[in-house]
């Protein structure tokens, strides 16, 4: 295996994208769509191009994501995952098949749902999408600012914070009364990485100095211009100026990042947002970081040896969970991380103890999605595409199982609100159709096959055995207790339970307490035996 190559930021609305599952759903009121033709029988319910590369968000129950159904040109579109529920949202460039939408963007906010300009026309940078009682309308935020780029950084409840590619503005948005303001002057790095939000406050990474003295360092905002701060300037680190930002993630507690000065020389810092505070965590190429509390996660390539490996640190230090030589798509899910090792789907909780194989024998290429709304986890597996449910009850462990085979799908696929979506080639043409499953979480359900029963004369001075039966499912655990006259006996708690004078004329019963992950408990009383 060659080592891997030098990662650069992904693209600013990809990286939305690729979160959306994050994204808190908010309440929205019920509003009438366009709906597109169905085909007369079977799936999928409609024929669009999708751009399965694009952005899709989900927000208030609904994916919104940009379509083309070929008369309307690319507008907003949504859907809750049915036919009925699929239509376009608004047309906001009326006319031809070939009059798209301006607006490329979605973020949103806990009020409201914003549309960004893809244009860089002046006064129509930002749009806020209307879902009153009647039909949805796109009302345009005006502004002064001249964005000819516009990069998303963070969203700290109802207020967005954006940067200008050419003015050096850092801009505030606020959703709640539709209106943008200037926090100040910053000079972003091109391409930058977006930024992290801790205890209501934006940390991002920026341009700072003049003419060869230019540098980097991480700053910090919470929308107001007194309170957007110098963190720290990466020049600290060894006086070189050379070191650049990989990355740059959340836990609740820290913010973490990644900085690279050659394609050798990488380091893992973390800070609680004071200067004094900021550290180094590990010499480490931290790549794929993820956030599950306290806790950061993240993947490490290891030349030397040729294998991949995966980290967890809270701050000091860092321990090495799993090594293997494939190692890839660490997903947060509920308190547990799951990834895939050599082709089977691995989890843990943060300790080499916790870390343990959940699902052999699937060959997993890839982990699609995660819906922390109903903790469930899919994955991509190898024959053709094939669409399976690794994961599902929140921390407790589900059975993997096919859910379909699509050789034409066309990745990333997305979860929301317990539905799988998906595109799909169609025979002959390059538009895409969506695959929309309903996937409910199935839990075990704990059966006594054939019962347990008592054995035995019953009589004083002997014993009465308890015979649990046959239980399913197979990771069903048994524990025993003894009652007398339906009253528990202190310390009975095995198979056998010996018959005394003082039980003469009472009634005895076994007692089966039967559990296994992800089901109810069921408890099982024997009949009695009545001591004579």
């Amino acid at each position: 295996m060659r080592p891997e190559p030098r990662r650069h930021p992904v693209p600013r609305w990809s990286r939305i994208g690729a979160g959306l599952a994050a994204l808190v759903a908010v309440a929205l009121a019920t509003t009438v769509l366009t709906t597109v033709p169905t085909r007369a029988a079977g799936p999928p319910p409609l024929e669009v191009a999708l751009y399965p590369d694009d952005l899709h968000v989900a927000y208030g129950g609904h994916l919104y994501f940009y379509a083309d159904d070929g008369v309307h040109g690319r507008e907003l579109w949504r859907t809750r995952g049915t036919a009925a529920s699929t239509g376009m949202v608004v047309d906001t460039n009326p006319g031809n098949a070939s009059s798209h939408s301006p607006y490329e963007g979605l973020v949103a906010t806990d009020d409201g749902l914003i549309l960004v300009d893809g244009t860089g026309d002046v006064g129509i940078d930002f749009a806020r999408l209307e879902l009153g009682g009647g039909a949805p309308t796109i009302d345009p935020i005006v502004d002064s600012f001249s964005l000819s780029r516009h990069q998303h950084i963070a969203t700290l409840g109802d207020r967005a914070l954006f940067a200008s590619g050419t003015s050096n503005d850092l801009l505030v948005l606020d959703a709640g009364d539709s209106s943008v303001s200037r926090v100040g002057q910053v000079r972003f790095l091109s391409g930058s990485l977006g930024g992290a939000v801790l205890d209501g406050r934006a940390y991002f990474v920026r341009s700072i100095g003049s003419g060869a003295d230019i540098r980097s360092a991480l700053w910090r905002s919470n929308g107001n211009a007194g309170a957007t701060t110098q963190v720290f300037d990466f020049r600290g680190i060894d006086g070189s100026d050379a070191w650049d930002p990989v990355e740059i993630v959340a836990t609740s507690d820290r913010v973490y990042f990644t900085v690279e000065k050659t394609a050798s020389d990488y380091q893992l810092w973390s800070t609680d947002g004071t200067t004094g505070g900021t550290t180094k965590v590990a010499d480490h190429r931290a790549t794929h970081l993820r956030t599950i509390g306290k806790r950061l996660y993240y993947r490490r390539y290891d030349g030397a040896t040729d294998r991949a490996e995966l980290w967890t640190s809270t701050g000091t230090g860092s321990v090495r969970l799993a090594a293997a030589q494939s190692l890839s798509d660490p997903t947060p899910v509920a308190k547990q991380l799951a990834f895939i090792k050599n082709g089977a789907i691995w989890r843990t909780r943060g300790t080499r103890r916790t870390t343990i194989k959940t699902h052999g024998g699937i060959y997993a290429q890839q982990i699609t999605s995660a819906d922390p709304g109903t903790q469930q986890v899919f994955y991509q597996g190898t024959q053709g595409i094939e669409i399976g449910l690794a994961w599902q009850s929140g921390q407790c462990l589900g059975t993997a199982r096919k859910l379909g085979q699509y050789p034409t799908i066309h990745l990333p696929m997305w979860a929301v609100g317990g539905r799988l979506f998906a595109t799909r080639s169609r025979t002959g043409s390059g538009d895409y159709l969506p695959i929309f499953r309903q996937i409910k979480p199935r839990r075990p359900v704990i059966k006594a096959v054939d019962g347990p029963r008592l054995t035995g004369p019953g009589k004083p001075g002997t014993k009465l055995r308890l015979r649990p039966g046959r239980w399913k499912p197979s990771t069903t655990t048994l524990a025993f207790r003894w009652l007398v006259n339906g009253k528990r006996v202190k310390g009975a708690s095995g198979k056998r339970f010996p018959v005394r004078r003082a039980h003469r004329g009472k009634r005895v019963q076994g007692l089966v307490l039967a559990t296994a992950p992800c089901a109810k408990p069921v408890k099982v009383r024997t009949k009695a035996v009545r001591v004579r």
